[in-house]
């Protein structure tokens, strides 16, 4: 379904199936770029996968500045767990605060698939409350997931450009 979907809601619906089998509730995509003076910035576009009002709060809040998961897929070529590499005793204040809201809500664990561009790494970010980092079969089967996901909203131009500014529609 995802290989001939037409439309960013296409992917994201094909994809919602498969990835609550996983036990991903909630994703978003975005793009991660770096700025003058090695500053990351990251754009966010959100296809009805995810609640809105966090990412605009996301932004208010200015998670990005201090989110160590940006961090990582920055710096690493593989996917990953959010367990894998965030000891969330030794986080920064903002960060430890950013990851208990995402608790209040519901997210406990996450999953972070990267695709690197010219200038940019495109992002999914998957979460839910039940993401098992020991099962295989979940980490082979997110990665892909995740991966075809990337790939066609790629295809249909539907991730923001590299330093981008405007905020996608949320559908």
């Amino acid at each position: 379904m995802m290989e001939g979907a037409n439309t960013s809601t296409q992917i994201v619906d094909a994809g919602r199936a498969v990835l609550a089998e996983f036990g991903i509730a909630k994703f978003f995509f975005g793009t991660l770029s770096l700025e003058i003076h090695s500053r990351l910035r990251f754009d966010w576009a959100n296809f009805g996968a995810f609640p809105s009002s966090w990412l605009q709060s996301y932004d208010r809040e200015r998670y990005a500045m201090t989110d160590p998961l940006l961090t990582v897929a920055r710096d690493r070529t593989d996917s990953f767990f959010w367990d894998d590499v965030i000891d969330r005793r030794s986080l920064s204040r903002p960060a430890r605060d950013m990851f208990e809201r995402a608790e209040a809500g519901g997210i406990s664990s996450g999953f972070v698939v990267t695709r690197r561009r010219k200038g940019s790494i495109q992002i999914v970010s998957m979460m839910g409350a039940q993401a098992d980092r020991r099962d295989r079969v979940a980490r082979l089967g997110l990665e892909i997931v995740g991966s075809r996901m990337l790939i066609g909203l790629d295809r249909l131009g539907a991730l923001p450009e590299n330093g981008a500014s405007d905020r996608l529609p949320s559908r």
